[in-house]
């Protein structure tokens, strides 16, 4: 059978392929377009905020290290536990670098110290330049004090020095230690003509156990007695030398030894 087109069936069939053509371009623009560009827009999103969480993340390791190495740095000079093996570390270094020895260490509870009984005993030749070593370290030591909560280890060191230049060493060497140590007293006794030079002394330092949050944070020593040498110390404890030691080795039982 011989299908004959007339022009207007021909009409009509151009007219419905422009319509669904024009129905297909006109939902793919209104539908799948915008679905595309926001899908596109959400990942471009996506991206950005994980750039930014990714700098956040790194900002705060940052500033959680910065704020660690700083609090180690402050806890090198007032930590907030006692670190008694810092201060034997600095106390034999000043021994080491002024060639001098440490005959007793002695720790001593706060009231046990008169003023004044430094002066006793004094020779005037050595007496006039000793003093002089004391105003330089009054404001420090003012400041230190006025810390609330802050704590005091009082130590009682007998040291000999080969002449009066190597005991010098060995208060400039205490000094320029990074711990915050203040000397207290110093007492001499006069030395044989060309012998060494004993003196007795009394120095104190510090900690603030109001922060013990930190005490992760604060560094760790271990004084260890160098070898072939006898340890020069004998360490009669007070209340607070004691209190102080038995945190040192509640934490060498927990694994944070200093």
């Amino acid at each position: 059978m011989k299908v004959e087109w007339s022009r207007s069936v021909l009409y009509l069939v151009i007219v419905c392929c422009l319509l669904t053509s024009a129905v297909l371009v006109t939902g793919y623009r209104l539908l799948v377009s915008p679905a595309k560009t926001e899908a596109k827009a959400a990942a471009t999103l996506l991206a950005e905020e994980t750039a930014v969480l990714d700098a956040m993340k790194s900002k705060k390791e940052k500033l959680e290290s910065e704020s660690l190495r700083s609090s180690r740095t402050i806890q090198q000079q007032l930590p907030v536990i006692p670190l008694i093996d810092q201060l034997l570390l600095e106390l034999e270094k000043a021994e080491a670098a002024s060639g001098s020895m440490i005959t007793k260490l002695e720790t001593l509870e706060k009231e046990e110290e008169e003023p004044g009984e430094e002066e006793e005993g004094v020779e005037t030749d050595v007496e006039e330049e000793a003093v002089s070593l004391e105003p330089e370290d009054q404001s420090d030591n003012t400041a230190v004090k006025a810390i609330e909560g802050l704590r005091t280890i009082r130590f009682s060191v007998d040291v000999t020095s080969l002449s009066y230049p190597d005991m010098m060493d060995f208060l400039e060497s205490l000094r320029e230690a990074k711990r915050v140590i203040q000397i207290e007293a110093i007492k001499y006794e006069r030395p044989d003509p060309g012998g060494p030079l004993s003196y007795s002394m009394v120095i104190e330092s510090y900690y603030q156990p109001l922060y013990e949050e930190l005490v992760n944070e604060a560094p760790r020593y271990q004084y260890e007695a160098r070898s072939g040498k006898s340890v020069p110390f004998s360490i009669e404890h007070g209340e607070e030398g004691e209190a102080a030691m038995e945190e040192i080795e509640l934490l060498d039982e927990t694994g944070e030894a200093q």
